[in-house]
């Protein structure tokens, strides 16, 4: 009996160290991200396997992403006449999000390949403090914390660092407090944050991460997307999101 114990557990450690080295990461207490997380960060058209080739490489890589423009066409239908310029475009990003939070991200986060092996991405808890908007596919009960992905980050494999950098996405910092306009992962409990979609909001003037400011006090601009928020439809946000 005690023999087959101790096979059992050696099996064990097998399995987790291969899950381990399949992210190019030291063993996790958990997954970095569920299926369905991993693989919507596929990018084919990058390297045809970033992760084979950081199995093969002897120095780090660095792949610089550009920031793709969805078709202005898409966004809802609905006039925001009478606002000024910053309102219109806090109002046309809240209509085009699933979600709409004010939240603090957590000390930790998780970084590892996606599911085709051509890109890098990065998971983060966050405690939701404030609910502006949701849209149809968020449950009616939004948990205290949430899960966000993000495209770009940097992994180690066999001592040698894998970065994937993309302008605009989010170095989140502990401590800080976030505007966030988030997109459902489909068959995921996490979210999206795309680029150019968040803001700190923890200083005055807030700043985006394109370093562009929020362009009203805060809690006037959280008003704008409070009333946003009750004109918006109650399908799936559409719109002005990058990808």
């Amino acid at each position: 009996m005690q023999a087959e114990r101790a096979k059992y557990r050696m099996l064990s450690v097998a399995i987790a160290c291969a899950l381990a080295s399949g992210f190019g990461l030291a063993a996790p207490e958990a997954p970095v991200a569920d299926a369905a997380t991993a693989k919507f960060f596929d990018a084919h058209n990058l390297v045809p396997n970033l992760r084979r080739t950081a199995e093969q490489t002897k120095d780090d890589v660095v792949i610089r992403l550009g920031v793709a423009h969805e078709d202005a066409a898409g966004q809802v239908g609905y006039s925001f006449g009478g606002a000024t310029p910053e309102a219109i475009e806090l109002r046309d990003k809240t209509c085009a999000a699933d979600l709409v939070v004010v939240a603090r991200p957590q000390p930790e986060y998780r970084s590892a390949f996606s599911e085709d092996g051509s890109v890098v991405f990065t998971v983060r808890r966050f405690h939701v403090e404030r609910v502006l908007r949701k849209s149809s596919p968020i449950p009616d009960a939004i948990p205290s914390e949430i899960v966000v992905g993000a495209l770009g980050s940097t992994v180690t494999v066999h001592a040698h660092k894998i970065s994937v950098l993309r302008p605009y996405v989010a170095d989140f910092r502990p401590g800080k407090t976030y505007l966030l306009f988030l997109r459902v992962i489909p068959g995921s409990s996490a979210f999206e944050s795309p680029a150019r979609s968040a803001y700190d909001i923890s200083q005055e003037p807030a700043v985006s991460i394109v370093e562009k400011p929020l362009g009203l006090p805060v809690e006037d601009a959280l008003g704008e997307i409070g009333s946003a928020a009750t004109l918006c439809p109650y399908g799936p946000g559409r719109g002005a999101l990058e990808r």
